[in-house]
């Protein structure tokens, strides 16, 4: 399922230009672009680039079929769409639903390991995910779908800063990967 994988990271870290229905999807690491690099040649007959532009590698292929594919099914805009993103649960099954949002988790997710001192002195140590959105719509629709596998999150938002969806308690963090499965941060 590596194309609703794809989806989610074009979603999170990528974008369609609309004038040559060209797809471009960017990651700081070299291994992560060839390993993208890899999944888009299975999909396509054309040529896939990576490309280090500014610190990040670029991986990038122009397919108008494959564009349209993203476009209708995934429901990813084409051109500028940071604020316009939505979970496509219309034209794809539970199994490339999960396998989107692995792929946005890896694109827009953050796993962070947290230290809280109690008053009594004692310290613990925790996990929590969060996953950023400039689309307060698919931030509440990620968050619902989270609760249909009882895990439990809360979207912030605080100005001048992108909105998120948190998820901190220990049981819904694992839960959170056991489901999601993510290929490039994992606890």
């Amino acid at each position: 399922m590596c194309e609703a994988y794809l989806a989610g990271l074009i979603a999170a870290d990528g974008h369609i230009n609309p004038k040559d229905y060209s797809i471009t999807i960017y990651t700081g690491d070299l291994g992560r672009a060839q390993t993208i690099k890899n999944m888009l040649e299975k999909l396509t007959c054309n040529k896939v680039s990576i490309r280090n532009h500014n610190g990040a590698y670029e991986v990038t292929v122009t397919d108008k079929k494959l564009t349209l594919k993203f476009s209708t099914k995934y429901m990813i805009p084409i051109g500028r769409k940071s604020e316009q993103i939505i979970l496509p649960t219309t034209n794809i099954n539970k199994r490339e639903l999960l396998e989107f949002i692995a792929g946005y988790f890896d694109g827009d997710g953050s796993i962070y390991r947290r230290i809280h001192r109690a008053r009594d002195g004692r310290i613990r140590v925790y996990y929590e995910v969060k996953v950023k959105s400039k689309s307060l719509y698919f931030l509440n629709q990620l968050r619902n779908l989270l609760a249909s596998y009882n895990i439990v999150s809360r979207v912030k938002v605080y100005k001048n800063m992108i909105p998120y969806l948190v998820v901190s308690r220990k049981g819904d963090v694992i839960r959170f990967f056991r489901i999601f499965k993510p290929r490039f941060k994992n606890l």
